[in-house]
């Protein structure tokens, strides 16, 4: 677990090729063994690394043999996770009906378990790519719920980027008021310099 966790730490600080030597030791040393979901994560992890590396085969092999095995391990929450992390890698390789599948699966995993943050999070990449295919109805429903949950959760940096995005998608819609309303509302957040 803790080879698992350091590799995550390494990738995350940008020591790929260590966060990469870190993870292949620990799944070297998880294969003799029964622990399926620890497997899964370190799959998880090497995944992201191979994603920030650039290699988006081996990130999607990655992925999804660690989504099957959590699936198989009834462990909904890094299903969730899992999933999210395949969307973002079918974004970066612009295959935007593969990113959107896997962003609605995750959603719907977060909402499913109470997870809101992950919710929020779902609904925003959802949003996202609806508003970079021109698809501003949609976009606007999905920001607007990225919204009041990044809102409620008090997440200042996600809400300022969901209401930005919201904006955007009011204003290719000719909804000038509406978009007025809420640049006001977000005029404390963008006012702040920490935000």
């Amino acid at each position: 677990n803790l080879m698992v966790y350091l590799a995550e730490v390494q990738a995350l600080q940008g020591e790929l090729t260590e966060a990469m030597r870190t993870c292949q030791e620990a799944m070297t040393l998880l294969s003799a063994k029964t622990e399926q979901s620890t497997y899964a994560k370190a799959l998880q992890t090497r995944g992201f690394i191979n994603r920030t590396n650039g290699d988006m085969s081996q990130a999607i092999a990655d992925l999804e043999a660690a989504r099957q095995i959590f699936e198989r391990e009834n462990d909904p929450k890094a299903v969730a996770i899992v999933t999210g992390e395949l969307g973002i890698v079918y974004y970066y390789k612009n295959e935007f009906a593969l990113a959107l599948e896997n962003y609605r699966r995750a959603t719907s995993a977060c909402e499913a378990i109470k997870d809101s943050r992950g919710a929020m999070i779902g609904h925003l990449n959802i949003g996202d790519v609806l508003l970079q295919q021109r698809q501003y109805e949609g976009a606007s429903h999905e920001l607007a719920i990225a919204l009041g949950l990044a809102r409620k959760k008090k997440l200042s940096k996600d809400e300022l980027t969901a209401g930005l995005y919201l904006t955007e998608a009011h204003l290719a819609l000719g909804r000038v008021e509406e978009a007025q309303k809420e640049l006001e509302a977000l005029q404390p957040l963008l006012e702040n310099t920490s935000s």
